[in-house]
């Protein structure tokens, strides 16, 4: 701090590729303490090493003219190596073989599974969730779970019961479902605004917007004309999450389908929790509260090449904002606390949600927290 008493100075950055003679200005640093400038270089390639040179300009104070310098390396691309074995996985598998023709099932597949490992799934839904792999992939072996070739597979937060709606009046109807504290309730596709209350439910005081009201394991539904529930097809979300990684690396999700995880408290469909060096790639999120979630040191995460969607785009905004408020997380979250660095967003599609992602938290707004965001398509979204 003495080095500059008045807090004037400003900081210039250049850079090249390492030895290579010519330096290229960079953006101006910013200054966002005392004694810290941040800044980004742009149009880097991958797996290579760069000279990086900063200069003061403090004209009157010891900081003018000093230059401090050093070499960084961007990381190589994400690349899925080859695994040692695959262990084919299916809705109704059963049995210990886990191969092509006589898959076992997903919990089997996961807990057979060691680094440099695949978990292959076969088309067809799961529903399941609240998963907990058992162990880390490793650096240049991770464990690589994904989708069949040429075949879909889905994995479904919602509760495969069918259930029986009886009429309360007034276009209402209730059923019992098979667990509480739902946040997520579809009608043949569109999801029903969740309503805090029953008489708001009965009026759709938000803009006559189909809706739920969930009170425990009653579950009452308003849809729009007073439709029948009986003759729609209901989706009534019983898990939170998929996988929660937690304290675990080097796990890579890839051409999967996660949808209608939206039950209990901050419900994800893929939840990173000291978590790093894992990869989703080529997934689908469609009808989550959250597709990501992302909190503590996890570090240098990387998700591209994604489709995260919902129905909710042109859901009224005063209503989201004042009573669905957790409707406004989007795609990707970061959750606070968080302290990761070098996560990755890239190449993703977000669309017909109130918000698109979120790429940094409030508690690290002022400070960079190293999170690369570029190249996705965001529209129709109802907020930000």
């Amino acid at each position: 701090g003495s080095d500059d008493p008045d807090g004037d100075a400003t900081a210039s950055v250049a850079y090249r590729v390492s030895g290579s003679g010519t330096y290229r200005q960079g953006f101006p640093l910013s200054r966002v303490a005392d004694t810290r400038f941040v800044g980004s270089l742009f149009w880097l390639e991958p797996g290579t090493a760069y000279d990086v040179r900063v200069t003061f300009s403090d004209p009157g104070d010891p900081l003018d003219g000093t230059t401090v310098a050093a070499i960084g390396s961007t990381r190589a691309e994400v690349a899925i190596p080859s695994p040692n074995r695959s262990r084919y996985v299916s809705p109704t598998g059963s049995g210990t073989a886990c191969a092509v023709t006589t898959p076992c099932s997903l919990a089997e597949g996961l807990d057979q599974a060691q680094p440099g490992d695949a978990v292959v799934l076969r088309g067809g839904v799961y529903y399941e969730g609240g998963i907990s792999l058992p162990r880390s992939g490793a650096e240049g072996a991770p464990i690589v779970i994904r989708g069949y070739s040429g075949e879909t597979a889905v994995l479904d937060g919602a509760d495969p019961a069918t259930f029986t709606w009886s009429h309360q009046g007034d276009g209402v109807y209730r059923a019992t479902v098979n667990v509480a504290g739902t946040h997520l309730v579809l009608a043949d596709g569109e999801r029903l605004f969740p309503y805090n209350n029953l008489a708001d439910l009965q009026d759709l005081n938000q803009d006559n917007t189909p809706g739920f009201y969930a009170d425990g394991t009653t579950l009452y539904v308003h849809l729009t004309g007073d439709a029948n529930p009986n003759s729609a097809t209901m989706v009534v979300s019983r898990y939170g999450s998929t996988f929660d990684v937690e304290w675990q690396d080097h796990i890579y999700f890839v051409d999967l389908t996660l949808r209608h995880y939206g039950q209990g408290d901050y419900p994800k469909a893929i939840f990173f929790n000291q978590a790093s060096d894992n990869l989703v790639q080529g997934c689908t999120f469609a009808s989550n509260d959250v597709g990501i979630g992302i909190k503590r040191a996890s570090h240098r995460n990387v998700i591209q090449d994604n489709e995260f969607y919902d129905t909710i785009f042109d859901w009224p905004w005063e209503g989201v904002k004042h009573y669905a408020g957790g409707l406004e997380d989007g795609g990707v979250v970061f959750y606070d606390p968080v302290t990761g660095r070098g996560n990755v967003i890239r190449r993703n599609e977000f669309h017909d949600d109130f918000d698109g992602f979120n790429a940094c938290p409030s508690d690290d707004a002022g400070v960079t927290n190293e999170t690369d965001v570029y190249e996705n398509l965001v529209y129709n979204m109802g907020d930000d």
